[in-house]
């Protein structure tokens, strides 16, 4: 599964017309897993899933908006809900300890750019999913991941999703999703470090490249909204 089919069905996701809350009870978990994490913990994660699905609906399903205004609403939950310095340490890796101060800025600033461009031009994929949280389980480092599954128009298989969360001050914050078993931390993290590879190992060789990927989407959002085409 390529990246692209990895932002289309979390756009769909975060748009989910409908949650569904199931919180695992005691029965249903295992004792090394009460001896990690307490039901208030996994309670509080579902809550935070459902939350932030709850939010995408009310700030973005809605047809009449803008698309900068769309793009704007989800800078305002991408930001919030989700560890972007954690999220870029992990992503480039062993590349990260070599970066300069400079590159790690300008780095995480082009993800956050190009992930809200890339993410919100799939909001038109919507077509009804909802969601369902199945399970809550303790992870590495305090963190907890939610398990849910999205379902799929005309009776598809749905789609298992699994949220990693990291404890923050204000609840939770997103560190990782996986759709279908793969990674969105390790799906770019391998795809970076290629890029930076082929550049002798040097991280300008990736920004360069990132400059490039979101001067092309403002060029396509701009494109768009000349040609009054909403997405």
């Amino acid at each position: 599964m390529n990246m692209s089919r990895i932002i289309t069905i979390l756009a769909c996701l975060v748009t989910g017309a409908v949650v569904l809350v199931s919180v695992p009870s005691l029965a249903a978990t295992t004792a090394s897993d009460m001896m990690a994490t307490t039901v208030p913990d996994a309670q509080t994660a579902a809550v935070f899933v459902k939350d932030l699905a709850d939010t995408a609906i009310k700030s973005m399903v809605e047809s009449a908006i803008p698309d900068e205004e769309r793009q704007r609403r989800f800078r305002e939950l991408f930001t919030r809900s989700f560890d972007l310095p954690a999220i870029g340490q992990f992503v480039l890796g062993r590349y990260w300890r070599k970066a300069t101060e400079q590159e790690k800025a300008e780095f995480t600033s082009l993800f956050e750019n190009i992930s809200v461009l890339t993410w919100s031009s799939r909001f038109k994929d919507y077509n009804g999913q909802t969601l369902t949280v199945d399970t809550v389980h303790p992870a590495d480092n305090g963190e907890l991941v939610v398990e849910t599954s999205i379902s799929q128009p005309q009776g598809q298989k749905p789609v298992a999703v699994s949220w990693r969360l990291h404890p923050a001050a204000s609840g939770f914050k997103v560190v990782d999703l996986t759709v279908e078993d793969v990674s969105m931390a390790l799906t770019y993290r391998s795809e970076y470090g290629t890029v930076i590879q082929h550049a002798n190992g040097k991280v300008e060789g990736l920004l360069e490249a990132l400059r490039h990927k979101l001067a092309d989407l403002r060029t396509l959002r701009d494109t768009t909204v000349a040609h009054g085409v909403t997405k």
